[in-house]
């Protein structure tokens, strides 16, 4: 699953929870954890922040309703952090290898643990 399609998920389950009542909720947004990784692939440093920043939302939102403290706030915060997360992952692929390979990264090789 790429990282567009990791974030359309996200959104779909904020939109859902939302809906839903809060012990309904909880349980759909906890197994979004496994999403939190990513793709799996490199990234340019901005998509991995703005996916930290989307769960980190996530997560706030997630305590406010299993708190029964007022959570609409953070449902729209966190829909604005996948939604942004979203659109940096919308650019094409070789827009990114290319901004790597101009840093002098080499973006078809792994990182050597040296």
């Amino acid at each position: 699953m790429s990282e567009f399609e990791i974030a359309q998920q996200v959104l779909s389950c904020l939109r859902q929870a939302a809906r839903e009542a809060p012990q309904t909720a909880l349980p759909m947004l906890k197994r979004l954890t496994r999403l939190v990784g990513g793709d799996g692939c490199r990234h340019p440093l901005e998509v991995d922040e703005a996916r930290s920043a989307a769960f980190m939302a996530v997560c706030g939102y997630a305590k406010a309703l299993h708190r029964g403290q007022p959570a609409d706030r953070l449902w729209s915060l966190a829909v604005q952090a996948t939604e942004h997360w979203q659109s940096l992952t919308r650019r094409p692929v070789y827009s990114s290898q290319l901004a790597l390979g101009v840093a002098g990264w080499n973006t078809s090789a792994k990182p050597s643990m040296q």
